[in-house]
């Protein structure tokens, strides 16, 4: 990540140095109306506590203000650079569309990796009954260690948020000739969550498995680093809150968990820009 960092300010450095001499701060470029953009690129996510509940036939918990952390993937050139294997780490897809030269509407997949942090010591609220449970018992904020053997929870492939977002995009900066731009995006969205929650409670067998488990709002802000009204890099800084009241946790039962949190999220994309022409 930080050879990606790098990169990045290099690539930056050497696009201002080489434009002209004149430069021009806010003022408007025009060139962003019927545009359609598309990018791609990869995320750092933090998580807040959260209260997970937990039931069933023979059990019906709460755990609480439990601890959670993102998984991205080791940065790797092969990884993150190789069509087959993009997908692989936390990452970012948009496509969009601007309706004139400042708002615009867009399609936007924010891959996340939710893992619960194993062996933490959480309060539990509730009771367990189950069949020869060591578990079993009645819970008035009580701690436990929440270790394999009771529940491993992850949202790893992933804590997919799908949303659309109407967003405003500003001109802050621009060489004499347009071919370096900077602008400052801001944007709210809403959609759904689908994650594939990889969970295993007790003695069950795992489950893992792609499910609608509720929905999310967001919003964030941004800069966007404009090359020849093409090529861009973008750096966004997202805040959101997500509510998954039906999460499985076992297959082929009516056993359901659910949580809701808040996440922030750090993202840098690459993107291209192409404007629709009428015939």
């Amino acid at each position: 990540m930080k050879n990606i960092l790098l990169s990045l300010v290099t690539l930056l450095c050497f696009a201002s140095s080489t434009t002209a001499q004149e430069h021009k701060f806010f003022k408007e470029t025009n060139y962003r109306k019927k545009n359609i953009s598309l990018s791609w690129g990869y995320n750092r996510s933090s998580y807040s506590k959260s209260n997970l509940t937990l039931k069933g036939d023979n059990y019906n918990f709460v755990i609480e203000n439990m601890i959670a952390d993102d998984a991205q993937t080791p940065f790797d050139w092969g990884v993150y650079f190789t069509p087959v294997s993009l997908s692989i780490p936390q990452y970012n897809f948009n496509i969009g569309y601007y309706i004139d030269n400042h708002w615009s509407i867009s399609f936007n997949v924010d891959h996340m990796k939710y893992v619960m942090r194993q062996d933490q010591t959480a309060l539990i609220d509730g009771y367990i009954n189950e069949p020869n449970n060591f578990y079993n018992g009645t819970y008035v904020h009580q701690p436990v260690v929440l270790t394999s053997d009771f529940l491993t929870f992850e949202h790893t492939d992933g804590l997919n948020y799908l949303n659309i977002e109407v967003s405003y995009t500003q001109d802050i900066y621009s060489s004499t000739k347009q071919n370096f731009i900077v602008e400052a995006i801001g944007g709210a969205a809403a959609g759904i969550s689908l994650p594939k929650t990889n969970a295993k409670l007790f003695n069950y067998p795992r489950h893992d498995d792609f499910h609608v488990a509720g929905f999310g709002l967001s919003s964030r802000v941004g800069l966007n680093f404009v090359f020849y009204k093409h090529f861009f890099i973008q750096t966004n800084l997202k805040g959101a809150w997500i509510n998954m009241p039906d999460i499985i946790i076992r297959s082929n039962s009516n056993d359901r968990a659910k949580q809701n949190f808040f996440f922030g999220e750090v993202e840098g994309l690459f993107g291209v820009m192409y404007p629709i022409k009428k015939k």
